[in-house]
Parts: structure tokens; sequence; C-alpha cells
């Protein structure tokens, strides 16, 4: 690999299957803004779709791990300044393998 180039997206379990993501308290999905694929896109929490949208579909690590969440099979969960700070606002970014993409559960 040479520099500049992405990291692609790990495989994030033994079965890593792109799922919805519910907020408890709302029961609203984790959403990529108008199901955009480039990076830069906010995710918010939306309405979940019927049968879940593409945009609502991420893979997560495997549970008790730590790893990327990932998005269109491509794109990493981070907080847009990629410091990982309480408040930041979540977008879908190239993997880097960074700690700013990394999470647990």
């Amino acid at each position: 690999m040479t520099a500049g180039q992405p990291i692609p997206a790990p495989e994030t379990g033994p079965v890593a299957q792109a799922i919805p993501v519910r907020h408890v308290l709302t029961g609203g999905c984790l959403d990529v803004w108008n199901v955009r694929r480039d990076a830069g896109a906010l995710i918010g929490i939306w309405e979940c779709a019927t049968g879940a949208g593409d945009g609502q579909r991420f893979t997560l690590p495997a549970a008790g791990t730590t790893g990327p969440i990932v998005v269109w099979g491509r794109l990493c969960l981070q907080d847009r300044a990629g410091t990982g700070a309480v408040g930041g606002q979540l977008i879908q970014a190239m993997c880097n393998g960074s700690a700013a993409q990394r999470w647990t559960y």
C-alpha cells in the first residue's frame, strides 16, 4: 500500500453483517443524511426506514472488541474533528485505521 491511499474497511468479525443501529431512547436509527455515499457526509438519527434503508446499515465490530463502524462497506464512522471529543458531529470518512474511527460496545 502506498502513502495517501485509504485503508480498506476491515472485516469486523466472523460474520460481518450490515445492520440498523437503533437509539435506545428514541428508537431512531443512525442514518447517513440524504443517503450520501461520499466522505464527509453527516450521520444523524432519523426514523428507521422499513427494511432498514442503505443509509441506515452499519457493520459493527464484534461485541466486546474495538474497531471501526463501517457504512457502505468502505467508509468509517468518526467525529468531524477526528479527535473523539464529546459533542462532536459524526461523519462518514475514508477508513484510515486511526483511533478516531475505533468504537466499542
